[in-house]
């Protein structure tokens, strides 16, 4: 198998277990917050495996780049981001039960992070490789390097460019989306409209950023293929860097969520606790006045049986003995 041919193979088969680990990511984050559908859950991981792969390859094989057609590469990546979200809704309405609000957060969640993630990871590798391959060619005009030999080390460095950004996607994937499951602690919460709203904000203007990078990254100048890189220097340190920014700040939002959640209950807890002792001290205030009419008229009805045995003295042995019997009980 000649060189060409040997790195396209390596090329479709990183491809395929690139998205394979990429669609764990996604089970293990669905897992987290969902109940499957399937009995086994090594049968539903599978499954989103699968159909996770599936998406990623069938949209390779019906779209294909063309950078000089600027409206079509624009048309390209919003379709693309659109269906992949499509697709990624499906995944976790088929696969797992749960509440919309949820499953739509789960999935803008995902999608938002893998871009950036990689687009992150694709502009700094892209960057090393553009800067290795125009350090080639000026070798081959000088004549320190044969056309052969040019290009096996483009082919080899496009390769380990590939390598490298994929590696470095997965473990931005992986990291930050543990990050959101292990600060999102209380996932049997139902969230509602305007806290989706207030959760989807920083992913959503991570995705249309990275959205707006594919569509500008590349563009054809004199009839050769330019990295904005090359116009703009500048952007090396600050593409990545607004990237890795957006990504840091999604978990930070899903953290300050959590909190105020529970800053929320314990705002209810107390709130129910005052009510609670403002009740207790009413009733404890009502006992008093019952506590307080008794004692008057115990000290009333002192008085008539003293009064009653003044009025009998002398009279009725019988009647003295029990008036001084219900006076002594009166006063126990």
């Amino acid at each position: 198998m000649e060189g060409p041919a040997l790195y396209n193979v390596l090329d479709e088969l990183l491809d395929l277990l690139f998205y394979m680990v990429e669609g764990y990511c996604l089970w293990h984050f669905y897992d987290s917050f969902l109940e499957s559908r399937m009995h086994s859950r090594k049968w539903t991981g599978a499954a989103v495996i699968l159909f996770y792969m599936g998406i990623h390859e069938g949209m390779n094989l019906l779209s294909a780049p063309d950078y000089e057609n600027s409206g079509y590469v624009s048309l390209r990546v919003i379709c693309n981001t659109v269906i992949l979200l499509f697709f990624l809704l499906i995944s976790a309405v088929v696969f797992y039960r749960g509440a919309r609000c949820t499953i739509v957060f789960l999935v803008v969640t995902f999608l938002s992070v893998h871009e950036i993630a990689f687009l992150s990871a694709y502009t700094v590798w892209q960057w090393g490789y553009h800067m290795m391959l125009e350090l080639s060619m000026r070798h081959m005009e000088r004549g320190n390097l044969s056309a052969d030999r040019l290009l096996n080390i483009l082919y080899a460095g496009g390769y380990g460019m590939i390598l490298l950004t994929y590696v470095t996607s997965f473990l931005l994937l992986y990291g930050v989306l543990k990050n959101i499951i292990g600060s999102f602690r209380d996932k049997g919460y139902t969230i509602h409209r305007k806290e989706l709203f207030f959760l989807l904000i920083p992913g959503m203007i991570g995705l249309l950023t990275c959205m707006l990078l594919r569509i500008t990254m590349f563009f054809v100048e004199q009839e050769r293929i330019t990295i904005l890189y090359d116009r703009y220097p500048i952007l090396v340190i600050i593409v990545p860097a607004m990237l890795l920014l957006s990504l840091l700040f999604i978990p930070y939002g899903v953290k300050v969520f959590q909190d105020m959640i529970e800053l929320n209950r314990e705002r209810s807890d107390r709130v129910i606790l005052e009510n609670q002792i403002s009740s207790m001290q009413g009733n404890m205030e009502e006992m008093e006045h019952i506590y307080a009419g008794i004692r008057s008229m115990k000290h009333d009805m002192q008085n008539t049986v003293s009064v009653i045995m003044r009025l009998a003295a002398g009279e009725d042995a019988e009647l003295q003995n029990y008036l001084t019997e219900f006076h002594r009980t009166m006063e126990e």
